[in-house]
Order: structure tokens, then sequence, then C-alpha cells
């Protein structure tokens, strides 16, 4: 695969990634649930990654607290191939904030997803 090939292809998925996230914000405590968090969880680890191709850098490797924060309230590429582009999954309620830590964890500065059946 070109260069050319391969960049579209990452610009395709995460254009596709970021399209996705757009329905995870504003939604009320009272209706947060297992899968609820489970979907939010993966969508924060996906947005970690591509805002990180995108030289955005969502996670604070010190605190998973924080991570969530920033990367709920997000952040937008201000140079190179994806200026303009945001990052973020949008508002979450505090009681959705905590409650996907146990989803959550850090390791060696990167976002990891912990499913839970």
């Amino acid at each position: 695969m070109g260069s050319v090939e391969l960049m579209l292809t990452v610009v395709s998925g995460l254009v596709a990634v970021t399209l996705g996230f757009k329905s995870v914000s504003n939604i009320p405590v009272e209706e947060v649930d297992h899968q609820y968090l489970n979907d939010v969880a993966q969508k924060m680890v996906q947005m970690a990654k591509a805002a990180e191709y995108a030289g955005i850098d969502l996670v604070d490797d010190r605190s998973l607290e924080r991570t969530i924060d920033i990367i709920a309230e997000g952040a937008t590429a201000r140079s190179g191939l994806f200026a303009g582009q945001y990052y973020g999954v949008g508002h979450l309620e505090p009681d959705a904030k905590e409650a996907v830590r146990e989803f959550l964890r850090l390791e060696r500065g990167k976002l990891h997803y912990l499913p839970k059946y």
C-alpha cells in the first residue's frame, strides 16, 4: 500500500470514528446503563488513539479521572493534516464519568478498555 493510500485509509477511519461520537453527549445519569458505559469507554479509547495520530494528547498518564475529563471536553487539531478536526466525546454527567472509570485503565501512558460482562 502506498503512502497516499495509507493516508486516505487513516483519514477515512478517523472521519468515521469522529462521526460516531456525536451520540454520547448529554445523556442523563438515570439512563446510564452497562451497555452505554461500555460504549462510552470504548469510544474514549478510540478517540484518544485518533487524537494521538493528529498530534493531540488527551491522556494524562498520572490520572484516569483527569483523562476522562480531558476526553469529555475534547480538543481541536490546530495544524497539520487534521487541522480543525475535533477529538472528544462531548459532555458526560459527573455520575457517568465516575461510572465509566470501571471500564478504563491507564498503563504506560495509554488508555485501555476493560470489558465488563
